[in-house]
């Protein structure tokens, strides 16, 4: 949950920079049936799918998310062209997964509190560290880069 807080303090900083990529994104949501020809059919062997969604946005920087990582209903990503993406998850009584909210978009800042760019933006792993912090692994210009996205 701590990293939730901390991507409202990555928000802040982002939107201090001269990128115009801080904040809101609208992302549409479109429900994935796990068999299309039987959509009622929800068992992969011992597992149950609970829901899948195919996401699209009117926005041209959003595409190529690389990874993800889920807490407490909230999705983090990451994207190709070094971004962020973060969003509440929505779900029916039932606990099948049905769409997005609250979603915002912010650039991945280098040392210097400038986005990302070239051969330096694309990311492609996210591991959590713990306390908030996430390694980011990188294509093209190779490396593993931390971020704190802690409130402190």
């Amino acid at each position: 949950m701590r990293y939730l807080t901390g991507f409202a303090a990555l928000l802040l900083l982002a939107a201090c920079t001269s990128d115009p990529g801080a904040g809101p994104i609208l992302i549409e949501t479109e429900k994935v049936a796990l068999y299309p020809d039987t959509p009622e059919r929800l068992d992969v062997g011992a597992l149950e799918y609970r829901g899948g969604l195919v996401l699209t946005s009117p926005d041209q920087r959003f595409g190529g998310l690389s990874a993800m990582e889920i807490e407490d209903g909230r999705l983090l990503a990451i994207s190709d062209s070094a971004y962020w993406l973060t969003a509440h998850l929505e779900f029916d009584d039932a606990g099948m997964l049905t769409g997005l909210s609250q979603a915002f978009y912010a650039p991945m800042l280098d040392a210097e509190g400038k986005h990302l760019t070239g051969d330096f933006a694309d990311a492609e792993g996210l591991a959590p560290l713990g306390n908030g912090a996430f390694a980011v692994s990188f294509e093209r210009e190779l490396r593993i880069d931390r971020y704190d996205l802690s409130p402190d």
